[in-house]
């Protein structure tokens, strides 16, 4: 690989990590334009979006807003509790523009971190976001 392209990609890789940016993957064809953590939804609104949530609640929600799908597809959203698989839910995404969620269920035993990580069809984890499950 040329140096300069070399530096060039070290200026320009560590912005696809900035919150809030939509990357078309090389490999899924759409880009995440929002993932929200949240407590429930409105419609098409995520609602008490946050990282920490309380046990009382009986579920967490995260919502996917893909923006430029040039193929319709598939991801799955992995939830994680202490890094252990707890739920894996499939979900479509279909052009030109898709939103989608899903839940998890909570119980008290579910305190701690969490994470749920959005996988592409070809096992490619797209987005991770972590959040705390507290008293």
């Amino acid at each position: 690989m040329p140096q300069r392209l070399k530096r060039i990609l070290r200026i320009v890789l560590p912005l696809f990590c900035m919150e809030g940016l939509a990357v078309v993957s090389p490999v899924f064809a759409a880009a995440i334009s929002q993932a929200v953590l949240c407590e429930s939804m409105d419609g098409e609104q995520p609602q008490g979006s946050g990282v920490i949530f309380s046990e009382r609640l009986e579920h967490v929600t995260l919502y996917t807003r893909f923006d430029t799908v040039n193929t319709s597809t598939h991801v799955y959203h992995r939830w994680y509790h202490r890094d252990r698989l707890m739920a894996n839910r499939k979900l479509v995404v279909r052009t030109p523009r898709w939103a989608t969620y899903s839940t998890v269920q909570l119980r008290k035993a579910d305190k701690g971190p969490w994470r749920v990580d959005v996988v592409s069809a070809a096992g490619e984890v797209l987005k991770s976001l972590r959040f705390s499950i507290v008293e």
